[in-house]
């Protein structure tokens, strides 16, 4: 494996061309980086629509959306040559609705927009990468994943607010967060002949957050 940097474009390119020159095939491509932090308004006042910078815009997107191309552009070409591949997209509920505003009240945690609009970028990519790709047998589809509060995120950012937890609990059908094993059964069902007829699809795995 790799670990790189993924602001050094450079590297990042270079580790994907190496992956991909030194591979035979490359039947799976699971694009799931995202910066959660203060830089990309994650729970923090300055994240807020009124407040929000530039730069967390732009940085929002270039996690939510570019690095996900890079990766696309360069293993994706692999697949086209091999005609064959599953690209998968993390993206998330927020790319088809909106965040509550009164799960926030008087809380310290705050989902900024640009979460949502790079995410809906990336559900939008998705379908068009289905869409260009599909002749060549290579599939991509996106899982809309939430609400998983502690997947992913830094110990510095976790979420220890029992009261806010519970707000996420309730607002679900099923009266609970996601898990990290919410999302093995989509993941091996996206990736493998199982769905060999489903591309350009968005999967919601949101314990029903979305049906209400």
């Amino acid at each position: 494996y790799f670990q790189v940097d993924f602001y050094d474009e450079e590297a990042y390119r270079e580790n994907l061309t190496q992956v991909a020159e030194t591979n035979g095939s490359i039947d799976i491509l699971v694009n799931n980086a995202f910066e959660f932090s203060k830089r990309t308004g994650f729970n923090d006042p300055s994240g807020k629509m009124d407040s929000i910078s530039k730069d967390q815009w732009m940085r929002s997107f270039e996690s939510g959306v570019y690095w996900h191309a890079i990766s696309t552009q360069i293993i994706g070409q692999k697949m086209i040559l091999q005609r064959s591949g599953s690209i998968i997209n993390i993206s998330s509920m927020y790319a088809i609705v909106s965040p509550d505003p009164a799960l926030y009240r008087e809380k310290k945690m705050f989902n900024p927009p640009c979460y949502s609009t790079s995410k809906a970028g990336l559900l939008a990519f998705t379908r068009y990468v289905a869409s260009f790709y599909g002749e060549y047998g290579v599939r991509c589809n996106a899982i809309l994943a939430g609400a998983f509060p502690h997947v992913g995120i830094e110990s510095d950012n976790k979420i220890d607010d029992q009261e806010f937890m519970e707000r996420l609990e309730n607002r679900t059908v099923l009266g609970r967060v996601g898990k990290v094993e919410d999302l093995i059964g989509p993941l091996i069902f996206l990736a493998s002949d199982a769905s060999g007829y489903v591309t350009g699809q968005g999967i919601s795995v949101d314990g029903g957050w979305t049906i209400r």
